[in-house]
């Protein structure tokens, strides 16, 4: 995976160079044009391979073929009950390398003692962060970056949808509480959202509750 994500890196580099050199001459333009086609079909073919892989990993650890979900366990301030809600990730068809990424986050247990430490108007944030404050962010360096920003969009930012943050993406994440695609969705050239690669399905009730805390 790190390997192809230089490689597309490069590539998109190149097009964009090519895209520049351009304005040199009509001659030129026309060169350049054949040449931007044919890196775009390059790192098409890299990202699709990139999914391939990725949807391949998921199947063989975590038997992806079947729906795949996660448990979040947490306890709310002041309270010594333990409550808990499910989301169930995003059909690998659609999102393969961020349900990937966040996967190996929880099997290696990166999330486990750490908190939603940001309760915003229109999400509830998950940060690397003890309740003490301390960072764990070193810590989730064991799982490799996204290679580019992964977004589907048959798998928009509704509420109850989780979502990471930043560009490419993670490894903090929120859950939406409002409808958030225009804000976290692609611009009107279909660039620039973040990924979005779960649904809360289960304990929506306790999702609230969060939402409700000052």
């Amino acid at each position: 995976i790190k390997e192809m994500r230089q490689k597309v890196e490069k590539a998109k580099a190149e097009v964009e160079a090519e895209r520049k050199g351009r304005e040199e001459s009509k001659s030129a333009v026309a060169e350049s044009g054949s040449q931007v086609k044919q890196k775009d079909a390059q790192i098409r073919k890299l990202k699709r391979h990139m999914k391939d892989v990725a949807t391949a990993q998921v199947e063989n650890t975590f038997g992806g073929k079947n729906r795949l979900y996660v448990q979040f366990v947490v306890r709310l301030p002041g309270s010594i009950k333990l409550e808990s809600f499910v989301a169930e990730m995003a059909p690998l068809s659609f999102m393969p390398l961020t349900v990937h990424y966040f996967l190996q986050q929880v099997q290696l247990g990166l999330w486990d003692n750490t908190v939603f430490n940001l309760n915003a108007d229109h999400v509830l944030m998950a940060q690397p962060q003890t309740l003490r404050g301390e960072t764990k962010r070193q810590d989730f360096l064991k799982v490799p970056a996204l290679p580019y920003r992964e977004y589907h969009k048959s798998y928009p930012h509704r509420p109850y949808t989780l979502g990471l943050n930043g560009d490419p993406g993670g490894p903090d994440f929120y859950i939406n509480k409002i409808d958030n695609i225009e804000s976290h969705g692609p611009d009107s050239e279909g660039n620039g959202a973040e990924p979005c690669f779960a649904t809360v399905i289960l304990g929506k009730e306790v999702v609230d509750k969060m939402s409700e805390l000052e």
